[in-house]
């Protein structure tokens, strides 16, 4: 079994306000094609689900399966951009930077300019997903970050035909 905290994230170096869904796909990439041989189970949750859709892609039939747990694709603009208000978006264009709030920090966490333009850049959800191994989708029902909706959208935008959705009740 290999895990890995995108950097920023986690056990890992690195601030979050440096990242990208590019910049992660391809560490995942390059940790995976050193240190795994043979098929791969790719198990990715949120944000991570949205990465592991894009190594997926990446390394096609080496993937034998994937379970996506509250995945999130597009979040940048399906969950993010859409949310803002106007001031929030004229302060992320005009200082590059705002500071959303997080349960998880009480000081919130910086979300950029970059971050959000690079997420259109890696946008899955517009187009079918060839993906042709079975996925499994996880999804709370009450989730307040991730809706459920989310999780619906994917399954169809994905090319398997052996999709499943599991609900559950709580996040």
């Amino acid at each position: 079994m290999l895990r890995l905290d995108y950097s920023g994230h986690g056990a890992s170096g690195g601030q979050f306000e440096n990242g990208s869904i590019s910049a992660w796909t391809q560490d995942a990439l390059t940790v995976i094609k050193a240190a795994v041989d043979g098929q791969l189970i790719l198990v990715g949750s949120s944000m991570g689900g949205w990465i592991m859709l894009h190594v997926a892609l990446a390394l096609g039939p080496q993937i034998s399966g994937m379970i996506g747990i509250a995945a999130a694709p597009d979040f940048t603009r399906d969950l993010m951009w859409r949310d803002l208000t106007a001031e929030q978006r004229d302060t992320l264009n005009r200082d590059g930077v705002i500071l959303l709030d997080s349960e998880y920090d009480p000081e919130g966490y910086p979300v950029t300019k970059a971050f959000i333009e690079d997420g259109e850049k890696n946008l899955l959800m517009e187009n079918p997903i060839d993906i042709n191994c079975p996925v499994r989708l996880i999804q709370g029902m009450l989730d307040t970050e991730v809706p459920w909706e989310t999780a619906v959208q994917l399954s169809h935008a994905l090319t398997t035909s052996d999709v499943r959705g599991m609900p559950g009740k709580e996040r």
